[in-house]
């Protein structure tokens, strides 16, 4: 691999882990339109991919995006052998489980319905 490739790799999987880390849903869905699917599930710092990123920090409308995307891998482990689900908050924990059992538009009303329970 050139050295070319290795930079224009590693700054897309950058720009990819510090979007979602700066909760900048925008740019998120410009990056899921763009970036080649083999580079969305990529691991940056840690070992960490932004789908870890924007579960430790809580970010629902980002991890949603990622969750509905056919090529993110969730399975893929950090250095400390966790995955995205681990690092979630209980609200967003629902999320990831149902993702793959429910359809994209029910994904929002379950969730915030899920969200609105915790919160009560």
């Amino acid at each position: 691999m050139s050295l070319y490739k290795i930079q224009t790799t590693m700054s897309s999987i950058n720009s990819l882990y510090v979007t979602c880390k700066n909760n900048d849903i925008s740019r998120v869905r410009e990056l899921l339109q763009t970036l080649p699917d083999d580079e969305l599930s990529e691991q940056g710092p840690n070992k960490r991919k932004a789908l870890d990123v924007i579960a430790s920090y809580g970010y629902a409308d980002i991890s949603e995006l990622l969750l509905a995307h056919k090529n993110i891998n969730q399975s893929i482990k950090t250095q400390w052998s966790c995955i995205a689900n681990d690092e979630a908050p209980a609200y967003l924990k629902f999320l990831f489980d149902k993702m793959s059992t429910i359809g994209q538009n029910d994904t929002i009303n379950e969730y915030d319905d899920y969200a609105e329970e915790l919160i009560e």
